[in-house]
Formats: C-alpha cells, structure tokens, sequence
C-alpha cells in the first residue's frame, strides 16, 4: 500500500451553488413633468451614509462625504445628485424623492457619474464583501468588466433609450455576506424601487426574498443552480435559473472524479489495483445538500460506486455555522486522496474549510 501523505490533495472542484450576489436594473430616467407632486412625503432614504470614491473605481458609503440633499421634491436624477453636493443620489419616481444609491448593506458603487444621465440604468449587484479594501473581490471583478464593455467606445450604453438614446449604466454592489440580505433588498427593492433581480443567491435567500415582494411582481434571474424547493416555486413565471437544478451537475462531478482519480495514480504511480479515497463536501444549505444528495449515487471510485464503499468514501455535511478546524479535522481523520466540494462559499471562501484543510 502506498503511503498517503495528508497535504498531497487532489481538490475536485466544481462551484455551481456559490452565492455570489445579484444584479437588478431599473431605469433612471427623468419623471415626467405630469407627475402629481407630493406623494411619499418626507425626505426618502435608507440612512446608509453618502459615499465618496475609492481607490479601485467605486464609491465607499462608510465615508460620510456630502451631505444629504436638501427636503423637498426632485424632477431629476441630477437634482439629487446636485443638492447632495456630488453623492451619488437618485430622484425616485413613485414620490419625487430624493434617495440615496448607497446603505450600510450596499456600501459601493461605480460609474455612479452617469446617475447624472436621465437615460441610465441603474445594476446592483451583490458579493460577499470584506471590511478591508471590499471592492477587491472575484464578483465584483466580473461584474465591472461588463459595466466597462457596456459603458466602453464600442459598446457605449445599452440601447432602447427614447428617441433611440443609449442608457449608461451604474452598478450598486450589496454585501452578500451578512447572516440575512433583508436590508439589501429593503434598499434596493422598497427604496430604489427596482423592477428586477439578477439573483446570484441561495436557494433559501431567493425564495424567501420572493415570497416577501411577491406582491411587487419582481422578475427574478437566476445565472446558477437552485433548488427543486425554488424551481417548482408557484411563481407564475417570474423566477428563471439558467443552469436549472443540482441533479443536472451529476454526469460532470462523476467524469470530474474520474479524471481527479487518474490524476492522483499517475503522479502517484499507483496501479489499479491500490484503492484510494475520497470524501464529498456538502453542506446544511438547501442547494449544497440537495447537489451532494444528487451527486452521490453517480460517483465511482476504485472501479465500483463510491457510495458502496464506505471504508475509501465519505460524506461530510458541514453544519449551518461550522467550526471549519473541527470540519477539516473530521476531513483530516479519513486521509482522503481527493476531496468533492458540494459546499459552495463554506468550502472555498478564504476563511472556510479549503483553507483549514
């Protein structure tokens, strides 16, 4: 038998259920002149500080420059944006008052210079974001390379705008990494008043988040995986996933292992006949459970189904708020070849189990 050694790791990999965030759009244009004045009252906002730029390209709400603009009714976007002595302000439609893009739970923007423009659209989009420079961040990263294409020389705006005018875009990014995105989507939906939801989330926070504006009649677009819980939501077709449900991600976890296993006999030089072992992450979440449930009866290991083998397979389901140094320890106890991740952000992020282990 050949020893293992515990650092060696194969790591099989295949992050379909992280909860990066959500984009929503809503237009920015001017209200018309017809609008009855004086619906809504006071001042609107969600308390969340005026930002000011920040190194990378954003604005930080945590800064406090500007002050809130003056009470009173607005016309414009740039009205706000005026009275708010440069931060970023929009004029709301629905009450002719002037809100700010920017709260405690979405503390950043950017190109929020084109709030100015009656033709923009306004993004925001979520990411799980760190106290210390929040704006450095993989989502975030994505997100802005396609603000840059779409607000670029080639691409200068979104079509559709009237009189055939094109609509820069400005992007509000809200932090995905606190226990609830209650306060986002207060900001975002109740206080910006966007019509739609990009939706990078939990199964358990989209459909949660659904049900609570279900009145609203928010259209929801899911870019990854959700749970059967969410898919067969009765919600007259106002939820989308593109990549549809965990079992659909059976067939590539089970060629991704059978790729990992030839790997680690090569570099090993380990015949066909040496088992090696294997142990499959997953997690309390809706989706992380329901994908290492549907993954687990395609997976073969050793020539046979890994589930059938308990003595070189494993399952670990990391707990709604694990101690990732017992997690890895309970990992570590096995001496795995190959770890499986089916536990998103608690598997990948900086601080969770793939950093313990």
């Amino acid at each position: 038998m050949t020893m293992r050694v515990w650092n060696a790791f194969t790591w099989t990999v295949l992050a379909v259920a992280a909860a990066s965030g959500c984009l929503l759009v809503t237009p920015l244009d001017d209200l018309p002149s017809t609008q009855a004045a004086g619906a809504g009252g006071a001042q609107g906002g969600s308390g969340g500080k005026p930002g000011q730029v920040i190194p990378d390209g954003g604005v930080d709400a945590s800064s406090g420059a500007g002050g809130a603009p003056d009470s009173g009714l607005c016309r414009t976007n740039a009205d706000c944006v005026d009275q708010g002595a440069g931060a970023p302000y929009l004029c709301r439609p629905s009450d002719q008052t002037c809100v700010p893009l920017l709260s405690e739970a979405c503390p950043l923007a950017y190109d929020e210079e084109n709030v100015k423009d009656p033709n923009a659209v306004l993004f925001g989009a979520f990411a799980p974001l760190t106290n210390v420079r929040p704006g450095d961040n993989s989502i975030i990263w994505a997100h802005r390379l396609a603000l840059r294409e779409l607000n670029g020389d080639s691409i200068p705006g979104i079509p559709g705008g009237p009189g055939g005018a094109r609509r820069k875009l400005v992007m509000v990014v809200c932090n995905s990494a606190e226990a609830s995105v209650a306060p986002a989507f207060e900001h975002l939906i109740e206080e910006l008043e966007v019509p739609a939801v990009l939706a990078t989330l939990r199964s358990g926070d989209l459909r949660e988040q659904y049900e609570r504006y279900q009145s609203r009649g928010i259209f929801y677009l899911s870019p990854i995986a959700v749970s059967s819980v969410v898919a067969n939501e009765d919600d007259g077709g106002r939820i989308w996933s593109l990549l549809g449900q965990p079992r659909d991600f059976a067939p590539t976890y089970r060629a991704l292992l059978e790729r990992a296993e030839a790997y680690v006999r090569a570099e090993r030089n380990l015949d066909a006949q040496t088992p090696i072992k294997a142990v499959l992450v997953g997690s309390a979440d809706a989706l992380d459970y329901e994908l290492a449930t549907a993954i687990t009866p395609g997976l073969v290991l050793n020539g046979q189904p890994a589930s059938a083998d308990p003595e070189h397979f494993k399952r670990v389901d990391l707990p709604v708020n694990p101690n990732y140094a017992d997690e890895a320890a309970k990992v570590g106890e096995f001496h795995p070849d190959i770890v499986i991740s089916a536990a998103s952000e608690k598997f990948s992020a900086s601080n969770a189990l793939q950093a313990q282990l």
